[in-house]
């Protein structure tokens, strides 16, 4: 269980023998998967802005989360963050927790809580493993 919470539940990682071959397997996943295919798919500011989103987000696990507070700790519009929300809701590396209000009208005006989809992806953006040399990151995690 411990190493499923903190490596995430891919069937490759679940499987790899040692918790190296986990660390480099979730490496190439993120470096692939999240940093290459979404840079791809649409015009993103770059590597450092996507990694920056979603530490700040990583770090609010479970906290309402402010668009207002994220564009300005990140320097940007609130469009611009609400923007690559969305694409990583729909590249399933985040989905959405929107607030709830017995009250339909006062519902749309509360603020929502992101989680990740996988408790790996999270910890690598945390980690901050991919600038780093992997043999002193496996300690990390």
């Amino acid at each position: 269980m411990e190493e499923l919470l903190i490596y995430g539940g891919y069937p490759e990682i679940i499987t790899a023998k040692t918790k190296e071959q986990k660390a480099i397997y979730l490496k190439e996943l993120v470096n692939s998967y999240l940093l290459k295919d979404i840079l791809e798919l649409k015009k993103v500011k770059g590597v450092k802005f996507l990694i920056d989103l979603l530490r700040l987000i990583a770090f609010q696990i479970g906290s309402e989360v402010s668009l207002n507070e994220l564009a300005s700790n990140l320097a940007v519009d609130v469009k611009t963050i609400a923007r690559y929300l969305d694409l990583f809701e729909k590249s399933f590396i985040l989905y959405n927790l929107r607030g709830f209000s017995k009250n339909l009208r006062t519902e749309i005006n509360k603020k929502s809580k992101y989680f990740f989809y996988d408790n790996g992806i999270r910890n690598a953006i945390i980690s901050n493993f991919n600038s780093l040399d992997l043999r002193n990151d496996v300690g990390a995690f």
